[in-house]
């Protein structure tokens, strides 16, 4: 089954991650060598969760509408995690996936976040 994925906004996620430690090489370690491990329990948003084998990253699936706020809101959430102290999540990647083979082929998004 082929499938695409997409990084949204590759640049300002890879800066964020050097801005608060995570180098590229262990932010790809975390998802390349393992399965992801399923630790759903859908509330009300009936997100779909998922924790690298390393415990460091969260996967979790947002709605369209999650994504594009996000995206609305990137340069804020950036300047507020690298130069403030915050208890906010860490978001360090957005990505959509979609299957090409299907003729209406729906886009899943994902936020990966830091595991506190």
């Amino acid at each position: 089954l082929e499938l695409e994925i997409t990084s949204l906004a590759p640049t300002v996620f890879y800066q964020l991650r050097e801005d608060i430690g995570i180098s590229n090489i262990n932010f790809r370690e975390s998802f390349s060598k393992h399965h992801l491990k399923d630790f759903t329990n859908p509330g009300k948003s009936g997100s779909l969760m998922y924790k690298t084998y390393d415990d460091l990253f969260i996967l979790k699936t947002l709605r369209a509408y999650e994504a594009r706020l996000l995206m609305q809101i990137l340069s804020g959430y950036h300047l507020q995690l690298t130069q403030r102290t915050t208890i906010l999540n860490r978001y360090v990647g957005l990505y959509s996936i979609r299957f090409p083979a299907f003729i209406s082929s729906v886009e899943i998004y994902f936020v990966i976040m830091v595991q506190r």
